[in-house]
């Protein structure tokens, strides 16, 4: 009967097992209809206590009797699997046993019979809660009878020797530092080779594990990686964020409680799954280095298997680096096919506006932004105008002369010499147009091309070339040479904004090259260690490593920089002229 401790007012996670329709219809009526004293087609539940050796012995001998002893789990026969477990935090583990010969293997995604026994629809199933810094059994509970197909059940198939915890141990734990799954084999082998696994025996023939990681163990290495870190990929992605958000979720984490400011969950069709993120770290910078100054935006996707876009907000520090100070991130809404689709002006304002309340309830006082340069997205410039009136607006060098010239390719496709002349020509004139400073000045140039392309056609010099070249400039006049955009990404723009930043010309940003940079690092270094077999991130583990991993390290491995390079000067400054070498290299902005 049941004895000892109080039971808790947890339930059997039955709906975790492997069942058939049928098998669950079962096993549902079963948990309706519970017995303390095990009698029968019921649910069996029976307390033990830790400090009491003879309750102990009995709950040993019990589980030994139905193979659910830790001994008897670790034989090579035995039909018991793990369908869940957990750790609490008072040192109790609750694990969930299904026996093999009802799982079958369809319902768990598997078009082939792997488990060593048939399928025979048995209802076994247990939980076994243990005490794991003493090892004592608490509690024993479930449904402990095998139908008779079970009990009469041989091996159908060659079993496979289970893994040996520390083996997993090992791979978890170099996991956790972002090893690559090639190194974690590399590890297994040279370890397995000098016995230096805990617990490894001289004579293998004497265990009942195995040593040797194989390919088919990886996917239960990283199921058990994504338990240790919280992230259940049984589940969607924005219940997991959802857990972790609520702080009355025995999930919750307070970290990325913290770090992400704002938080929406995709609730019905056309609307957006929204993160944004901001850590202390990021925060303190965006005042540090944002504030009155000038910023960088830039969107980027394909960084997770869902339709997701994130935009990063980077600042600039005094040695000219850039540094990531928010990240906003939207998917497309339910109903788009593209995530392109459903990123618009709109969702970026919104995102934005949460991003400065959040900096200003952080700061407290009004967050400004003096320049912002983006790439050529008018979404961009429309949403940051909505959040920042008085904001001065940059288009990237690089980017716009990488429109004009993918719009000169175009519509002068070919080889032949006379396109390519006029090619060269229009590249003259797209440089020419760069560094102006007066609206009229730049007018003048294409207006002159303009003129010479029409002389070109009523002349019959190379018609058709000309009339090509004359759409391409057709183009720049049309749109680029609005003076408002003039503004943007000429010369004039950049001197227009040294003069708000109250520095020099070569002090304002060209390009969006640093946070160009960076999207290539956060893409093919931080992301690519956790991306298992090249696999693109669901969106849950995205943010986990972005909060967790990614951005820690790259604030960690400034303040290590700095601090190196503080020691560096100290050690200058006692050299002969080095005072003064520093004092002439600060002035010059080369610290």
């Amino acid at each position: 009967e049941a004895r000892g401790d109080k039971t808790d007012k947890t339930k059997i996670l039955w709906h975790l097992l492997d069942l058939t329709p049928d098998q669950r219809v079962s096993v549902g009526a079963l948990h309706g209809n519970v017995s303390e004293a095990g009698i029968g087609n019921k649910i069996e539940e029976y307390l033990y206590s830790a400090a009491d050796p003879i309750q102990q012995n009995e709950a040993t001998a019990f589980l030994e009797s139905h193979s659910l002893h830790t001994a008897s789990l670790e034989e090579v026969g035995n039909r018991w699997s793990v369908k869940w477990s957990k750790y609490l935090k008072n040192g109790q583990k609750r694990a969930l046993y299904q026996c093999d010969c009802g799982r079958e293997h369809s319902q768990y995604g598997t078009k082939k019979r792997h488990t060593a026994v048939d399928y025979t629809g048995c209802l076994a199933h247990a939980e076994i809660t243990t005490h794991e810094p003493t090892g004592a059994i608490l509690r024993a509970r479930g449904f402990f009878m095998h139908n008779e197909d079970c009990k009469k059940a041989g091996l159908a198939r060659k079993p496979k020797l289970p893994i040996h915890p520390s083996v997993y141990a090992k791979a978890l734990a170099q996991l956790q530092e972002g090893a690559l799954l090639s190194a974690i084999q590399a590890t297994n082998r040279e370890l397995f080779r000098i016995g230096g696994y805990p617990g490894q025996p001289k004579d293998l023939r004497t265990s009942n594990f195995r040593w040797i990681l194989k390919p088919y163990d990886t996917r239960t290495l990283y199921r058990q990686y994504n338990q240790l870190i919280g992230v259940n990929t049984n589940q969607a992605a924005h219940l997991n964020v959802d857990a972790w958000l609520n702080s009355e979720s025995p999930e919750y984490n307070p970290v990325l409680s913290e770090a992400i400011f704002h938080y929406s969950a995709r609730a019905s069709q056309g609307e957006h799954f929204e993160v944004c993120i901001a850590t202390q770290e990021m925060k303190e910078a965006a005042w540090n280095h944002g504030h009155r100054s000038q910023l960088m935006l830039d969107g980027t996707f394909g960084i997770c298997n869902s339709r997701l876009l994130l935009s990063i907000i980077m600042a600039v520090d005094e040695k000219g680096k850039g540094i990531p100070i928010a990240f906003l991130m939207f998917s497309a809404p339910s109903g788009n096919r593209q995530t392109s689709s459903g990123y618009n002006t709109e969702i970026l304002t919104k995102l934005l506006q949460k991003w400065r309340d959040e900096l200003e309830k952080f700061g407290k006082q009004t967050f400004e932004v003096l320049v912002m340069i983006t790439d050529t997205d008018m979404k961009e410039r429309g949403a940051l105008l909505n959040v920042f009136p008085h904001v001065w607006l940059l288009i990237c060098k690089f980017h716009i002369r990488q429109s004009w010239r993918n719009h000169r390719n175009k519509v002068l496709r070919g080889n032949a010499p006379a396109l390519l002349d006029m090619k060269a020509r229009l590249g003259c004139l797209e440089t020419e147009l760069i560094p102006t400073t007066e609206f009229t000045t730049a007018m003048q140039l294409i207006e002159k091309e303009r003129e010479v392309f029409n002389a070109m056609i009523q002349q019959g010099d190379s018609p058709s070339v000309a009339q090509r070249g004359l759409i391409h400039v057709e183009y720049l006049l049309s749109f680029w040479m609005k003076e408002e955009l003039w503004r943007s990404w000429s010369d004039f723009g950049r001197r227009a904004a040294a003069h708000l930043l109250s520095c020099r010309f070569e002090g304002v940003l060209p390009t969006t090259n640093h946070l160009e940079s960076f999207n290539g690092i956060l893409k093919r270094k931080h992301l690519a260690r956790w991306q298992h077999g090249g696999r693109k991130l669901r969106p849950d583990m995205l943010v986990h490593l972005l909060v967790i991993k990614v951005l820690p390290s790259i604030f960690e491995q400034r303040r290590f920089e700095e601090r190196e390079e503080r020691r560096w000067h100290d050690m200058l400054r006692k050299l002969p002229g080095g005072e003064e070498l520093l004092i002439e290299r600060a002035q010059g902005g080369f610290m």
